[in-house]
């Protein structure tokens, strides 16, 4: 039995499972699909999520790695594409192309409010203001959850 997960932040997820789930440990791989939308909860559901869209594992500790080479068929079951990456690699270049954009858009549009979107149409392309408005629609708890998980990257940058 292999199990993973798809959380965001591989840091803490590896240390928790270290902690708490010894007998598991063996079998973990942890594993990041870099797809998603601003929406959650059952109509957020999407049969296509990870078609074309990368997936990171970070099996560098895990000690069955010889023992896990059938896992990746699964995400290439679903058109995914793979990378590997060390648990601290991914968490650095998590925090620096998702999750800091995240903290500034939510930062934007926290600050300017409505005028934000006036601003940046007159300075920026439309699309702009759409991805910063899109990306700050996302759940707040989760991206707090996310920031506090990988605070070291995010303040290291």
């Amino acid at each position: 039995m292999i199990v993973t997960d798809v959380a965001s932040v591989k840091g803490s997820v590896v240390v928790m499972l270290k902690v708490c789930l010894v007998v598991c440990q063996k079998n973990f791989i942890p594993g990041h699909p870099i797809a998603g939308s601003e929406k959650s909860g059952i109509d957020a559901v999407n049969e296509n999520l990870f078609v074309r869209h990368r997936v990171i594992l970070t099996p560098s500790e895990n000690p069955m790695r010889r023992q896990w080479k059938p896992f990746p068929s699964l995400w290439r079951a679903v058109d995914a594409e793979l990378s590997l990456m060390s648990v601290e690699e991914h968490d650095k270049v998590l925090a620096l192309t998702s999750h800091l954009p995240h903290m500034l858009a939510y930062t934007l549009v926290d600050s300017a409010g409505t005028a934000f979107a006036r601003i940046v149409k007159f300075f920026v392309m439309p699309q702009v203001v759409f991805v910063i408005s899109r990306i700050a629609g996302s759940d707040p708890v989760m991206w707090h959850d996310i920031a506090l998980a990988n605070r070291a990257a995010l303040l290291s940058g």
